[in-house]
């Protein structure tokens, strides 16, 4: 995982469709700007149908400047 341009960690993901959580620790991120956090796929569980690789969602939460609770 990048965090502006900065890679910050490693993600191991299981071979599920269960719902996964990747905690990004509030430091890693600056509030007083916008932070673009990339994701990049470096290895693939070997698939029985398919050779792709399947996203089905992404789910951002948490504070940020201007949230109002």
């Amino acid at each position: 995982m990048f965090i502006n341009g900065e890679a910050v960690a490693y993600i191991n993901l299981a071979d599920t469709y269960k719902y996964q959580t990747v905690l990004i620790p509030e430091h890693w991120i600056m509030y007083s700007q916008k932070a673009v956090i990339r994701f990049e796929i470096v290895e693939l569980y070997p698939g029985d149908k398919f050779p792709n690789v399947a996203i089905g969602e992404l789910q951002f939460m948490g504070n940020y400047p201007g949230k109002r609770n």
